[in-house]
């Protein structure tokens, strides 16, 4: 009875697990890099072009590059330092890391919102003091 039992146990648990367990599927080095270039891309699209647009860039040799975006292409963007004025054409494929230096609009637009409250309450305060 306890072999039929534990048979019946395990037969009804091999179901089950197999219903609920999917299939891994790799993926190819193409399609990482696909990914990776359009991570890149969006980040740099997201911080726009000009003197405010700063950008801190590490390429996939170690290198870092530093300043702000003149120009973004299709398959490329340039980076143009600061100090030196020195013009950097970077592929997105080369890039390992970027971090931009400047803020998002939503934060700015956060900042306005937070200092527009913070004077109201101040004007809020000062009405009710001299009210009484």
């Amino acid at each position: 009875m306890h072999k039929k039992l534990s048979s019946v146990l395990i037969i009804v648990l091999l179901v089950c697990a197999e219903g609920c367990i999917q299939p891994a599927y790799a993926r190819t080095q193409a399609d990482s890099q696909a990914q990776h270039k359009a991570k890149i891309t969006n980040a740099i699209g997201k911080l726009g072009v000009g003197k405010d647009a700063r950008i801190s860039v590490k390429l996939r040799d170690g290198k870092i590059i530093e300043g702000f975006i003149r120009e973004t292409k299709v398959d490329t963007f340039v980076v143009a330092e600061l100090n030196t004025g020195i013009v950097t054409e970077i592929a997105y494929s080369d890039v390992k890391q970027v971090r931009g230096r400047n803020l998002s609009t939503g934060a700015k637009v956060a900042i306005g919102v937070g200092i527009a409250v913070g004077v109201l309450i101040v004007l809020a305060v000062i009405g009710l003091h001299f009210a009484d």
